[in-house]
């Protein structure tokens, strides 16, 4: 959730006033794609707050594993095969040198890709 003026905004709220902020500009499917992609991004991570979690990862780090989820996701929009094998590689070496355990990183990569797939069906 983020927050407006201080008060928490869910999710729903703030497509609604993307929506009606938007709709006089852009096209329906336009708008309703990027409520789609939104939606998908926050429930990913969402999932991937509570994953990071369940792992009992100290909650100093949690930020920058959660960092590593929001930059697989990225990564899998844009990549496929071997080229995305190659990028998530390079992201776990860039995490691992700043520090992070990289088994976890592995384990938060996994959970972003499974993520993916299931999404993808």
């Amino acid at each position: 959730m983020s927050s407006r003026k201080g008060k928490a905004v869910d999710i729903d709220t703030r497509l609604e006033h993307y929506e009606g902020k938007m709709k006089n500009r852009l096209p329906k499917d336009q708008i309703q794609r990027y409520k789609e992609r939104t939606r998908r991004y926050y429930e990913m991570e969402k999932g991937a707050r509570q994953f990071i979690h369940d792992l009992t990862v100290p909650m100093i780090a949690r930020p920058y594993y959660l960092d590593v989820a929001r930059e697989s996701w990225k990564l899998s929009n844009a990549f496929i095969g071997d080229q995305l094998a190659t990028e998530l590689r390079i992201v776990k070496m860039k995490w691992k040198e700043r520090g992070l355990d990289p088994s976890v990183v592995d384990k938060v990569i996994e959970f972003v890709l499974k993520r993916r797939e299931v999404e993808k069906g």
